[in-house]
């Protein structure tokens, strides 16, 4: 008979396998910088940052720090951490880009992780969400998912509850 060739552990977080791999290999690359690679606007978030002001040698702590603050198509830069927050995105067309989905965590007990809902066209990459309720929830606006790990949700990894209005999600290299 046949046997399934998979990893002797679970895959952690960050990390994924599929049948006929030997051992986990990360969802994306994180590269040695820092921050993921950016273009044009960036906002820049560490969780072990102290007062700043959104720059890349200061820091926001919070991402909804830099959410407030980012002009339209910018892209909010994520370093490595946990950070214990659920975000709403909106109206503003966003980039959310963590380093890498086994670096950075992003962990809340609200009804998702990241809520979109608004008109936006919205980017959600390179991070590990987790929490009490769904992972991604757009309600309306245009979403893209890539390179991220969606793990120990009370409830679906991503739901969208349109009621009518336009919306659209493109899921990329999203684990489950």
């Amino acid at each position: 008979g046949c046997s399934p060739v998979l990893p002797a552990a679970a895959c952690t977080d960050g990390t994924t396998a599929t049948v006929g791999d030997e051992s986990c290999r990360p969802i994306a690359d994180c590269g040695e910088a820092r921050y993921p690679a950016t273009t044009g606007p960036t906002i820049y978030v560490d969780a072990t940052a102290v007062g700043g002001d959104g720059s890349e040698a200061a820091p926001f702590a919070s991402l909804a720090q830099a959410v407030a603050a980012a002009p339209a198509g910018a892209t909010i830069a994520i370093a490595a951490g946990d950070y214990d927050e659920a975000i709403t995105l909106g109206d503003t067309p966003l980039e959310l880009a963590g380093r890498c989905p086994s670096m950075v965590r992003l962990h809340t007990s609200a009804d998702a992780a990241v809520s979109i809902s608004g008109a936006a066209s919205i980017t959600v990459r390179g991070m590990t969400l987790s929490g009490s309720g769904a992972g991604v929830e757009v309600v309306s606006g245009h979403a893209l998912l890539r390179d991220l790990h969606l793990v120990d949700l009370g409830s679906f990894g991503v739901v969208a509850v349109t009621q009518g209005r336009d919306a659209s999600v493109a899921i990329d290299n999203v684990r489950i």
